[in-house]
């Protein structure tokens, strides 16, 4: 009997110090994913990220963690990393659209067009995708030359949402290589209509006119996209590379020697700017 008692009693420990470790490391998970939260809503992405990988190795699958990990290394551009979050909790939670919507972004982002519309299918059978969701089902079909259904899906992300900027821009970029001249210039004004300044669209209104065998129209465009940009932390070599070549085609060699040398120095090992 004093045996048995003694089992009982040390069973009873054991139990007791088992829920104490539980207990200890479900506050520790939840400390450590609100202080999680508070870093990524503070813009400190890395420290979150951080945080909520503790967070999840405390207490596995009993917060969100794996999906404000991925978020905060999305934004990190650490894809590789946040598609390994993100696969994390999906097997933990089969039904969460927004996982399954981020990585659908997330392959898109590593160039894996093909998995990255299955996860937009997977996404879209649970809650209706948004215009940026079309989007990115878009520039999917983009990655995979196909220009036909990149313009359905992104005709529809307009439609969600006509303001929708970027998806004007890749709208007109894929009626333009359609030879769909008259729709691009559509999209490229719409894009300029939304966003005054925007270099991208203003560049590619000058390939529409040089298309069109309007180079001084086009000349004009390309210098608008120049300056545009320059106010931007974002410079592209394309309209120099651009503006340099029809420069060249109208017998302005002098002229083109500028542009193309900013183009070179902006982008050295694109093969394009020394041609």
């Amino acid at each position: 009997m004093t045996r048995q008692r003694a089992n009982t009693g040390f069973f009873l420990l054991v139990v007791m110090a088992c829920s104490f470790c539980a207990v200890r490391s479900s506050a520790q998970s939840g400390n450590d994913f609100d202080r999680g939260l508070a870093e990524f809503r503070a813009g400190n992405y890395s420290s979150a990220a951080t945080l909520f990988a503790g967070a999840e190795a405390a207490s596995p699958g009993a917060t969100d963690a794996l999906l404000y990990q991925a978020k905060a290394l999305v934004h990190l551009q650490d894809f590789a990393g946040a598609e390994q979050a993100l696969r994390g909790y999906v097997r933990l939670h089969r039904g969460s659209s927004d996982a399954l919507y981020m990585l659908g972004f997330v392959l898109n982002r590593e160039n894996r067009p093909a998995e990255s519309l299955a996860a937009y299918s997977q996404a879209a059978a649970l809650v209706q995708p948004t215009s940026d969701d079309l989007k990115i089902v878009g520039l999917d079909y983009i990655l995979l030359d196909d220009y036909s259904d990149a313009i359905k899906w992104l005709e529809k992300a307009v439609e969600f949402d006509s303001r929708n900027t970027d998806a004007w821009y890749y709208l007109g970029r894929a009626y333009y290589m359609k030879a769909r001249l008259g729709e691009a210039r559509t999209a490229f004004q719409k894009v300029l209509d939304l966003d005054p300044q925007n270099a991208k669209g203003e560049n590619n209104l000058g390939l529409i006119l040089e298309t069109e065998g309007k180079p001084a129209e086009a000349i004009e465009a390309y210098r608008k996209a120049i300056a545009w940009q320059e106010q931007s932390s974002q410079i592209s070599e394309q309209p120099y590379v651009n503006l340099g070549n029809i420069l060249a085609e109208q017998g302005r060699s002098q002229e083109a020697v500028a542009p193309l040398e900013k183009a070179v120095a902006l982008a050295p090992n694109d093969a394009y700017c020394h041609i």
